[in-house]
């Protein structure tokens, strides 16, 4: 359950209230935070934005609540702006914020994006109506999966495709599932969904009357590559990619930005390290002007991941590294928990799992056990196995590093309990071999790592 913010924003006049208390911004200050807050919405807020920071506005909220308070209305907006401009009916998405912008009151808190959104769709104009309510249910969808709540996200994304929508809106229902799938079951039930996901496009591409757009036939290969990304199958991920790609437009900065994020994993995985970091930057950059802060953050981690390992790995440091790569991924790392303390994203299981790691690789174990808590309780309600199975192989370096190898075998038992699900092979392999060194008291190779 998302914690209340306390923070209020109504989109009629442009009054901001923080735990009960409206905040001193004048009228002209109102009503361009009103309209900043719909153009981030319809995902055209980044002038507006800045242009409300440099002068209009910005220069002008001299108490530190409000300007903060301001800062997390747009990084709240901009949060929630991802999947509503990437599911609602593009065509109306204009008249729908502009009308949306004219209701009155907001009353939600903004920490609950999810409600926030479908009161948006309940008070805005009226569309289509199975068009109206595929594209709620798929905003729904989407801001609960980005909230690590996969099973009310599997729910939504089904009712959607039960919603009798157009053949582009049953693909993102089905490749929503397929992506909760590929993040929280089972590999065969993530290649079930992938498959039924598949299927579903070459129905549909058979018939010129269901033909999907470019757009969504791109958003589809994209989610095929992701489960083979996650199971670490290279060839048929870089596949994937590269069909989405030669069907993207130059502006999908979303898009590409995943194909960007996935293809740096892959080289991340193949060895190539600072051809992942250079795909990674791309991926941010790609998501910065995207005003995507969901995957912005997923960046800083993954940089932070691949300077873990070229680090370990031993690569000289380059000169833009002057730091030295571990620096540099502690680094990345404490910028990225800032990031989502800013955005209320709440603990991040890879942001506390990386610097455990950092802390232990530099002999500061108190700190990595913290880390690690941290990381735990983040993922006490998630139900995405592999992010338990890091954590529970971190917990055995950890308990090894500290001469407490019996406590270390059992955790890495329990890991691979958790890997059986996963199926990622190389994972396993790798758990057992630690396991096997472990049991057999041999010298311990290099710990590892599962990303």
């Amino acid at each position: 359950m998302t914690e209340p913010s306390g923070l209020h924003f109504h989109t009629r006049s442009g009054l901001l209230t923080l735990h009960g208390q409206t905040l001193d911004l004048d009228v002209r200050q109102q009503r361009l935070l009103a309209v900043v807050a719909v153009a981030t919405l319809r995902g055209k807020g980044g002038a507006e934005v800045s242009e409300f920071r440099r002068a209009r506005g910005w220069s002008h909220l001299n108490d530190g609540a409000i300007k903060n308070a301001a800062s997390r209305l747009l990084m709240r907006l901009g949060e929630l702006r991802a999947p509503l401009v990437a599911f609602a009916p593009r065509e109306k998405t204009k008249r729908w914020a502009l009308n949306m912008a004219e209701i009155g009151a907001l009353s939600h808190d903004l920490a609950d994006l999810e409600t926030f959104a479908a009161w948006v769709f309940d008070e805005a104009a009226p569309m289509q109506s199975d068009t109206l309510n595929a594209a709620r249910l798929l905003v729904l969808a989407a801001t609960a999966f980005e909230q690590g709540r996969y099973r009310d996200a599997e729910e939504h994304a089904r009712a959607a495709f039960l919603a009798e929508p157009s053949p582009d809106q049953h693909l993102r229902a089905l490749a929503m599932i397929a992506w909760v799938k590929t993040v929280s079951a089972s590999h065969e039930e993530g290649w079930s969904t992938v498959k039924a996901l598949q299927e579903q496009l070459q129905r549909y591409q058979q018939d010129a009357a269901t033909l999907p757009s470019d757009e969504v036939e791109a958003l589809t290969w994209i989610q095929i590559a992701r489960f083979h990304m996650r199971k670490v199958q290279p060839k048929p991920a870089r596949a994937a990619y590269a069909h989405a790609a030669r069907l993207l437009g130059e502006g999908h900065h979303r898009e590409w930005g995943a194909i960007e994020a996935g293809l740096g994993y892959l080289a991340q995985q193949d060895g190539e390290l600072m051809e992942a970091a250079r795909r990674y930057q791309s991926a941010l950059g790609h998501f910065t002007r995207g005003h995507w802060p969901w995957a912005m953050h997923a960046q800083y981690n993954n940089l932070a991941a691949v300077n873990f390992r070229l680090h370990e790995e031993g690569v000289p440091d380059a000169p833009h590294h002057a730091p030295g790569f571990l620096a540099e991924a502690i680094r990345w790392s404490l910028h990225a928990r800032d990031f989502a303390d800013s955005m209320d994203f709440g603990g991040s299981i890879d942001i506390e799992v990386n610097l455990a790691y950092a802390y232990r690789l530099q002999g500061r174990i108190d700190e990595a056990r913290k880390e690690l808590l941290r990381a735990a309780r983040s993922a006490r309600a998630s139900q995405n196995i592999s992010d338990r199975a890091i954590i529970t192989v971190e917990r055995a370096e950890i308990e090894e590093a500290s001469g407490q190898r019996a406590q270390a075998v059992e955790s890495l038992r329990e890991a691979l309990g958790l890997l059986s699900e996963v199926g990622v092979d190389e994972w396993t392999r790798a758990a057992e071999r630690r396991l096997n060194e472990l049991e057999e008291g041999v010298p311990l190779s290099k710990p590892i790592k599962l990303w």
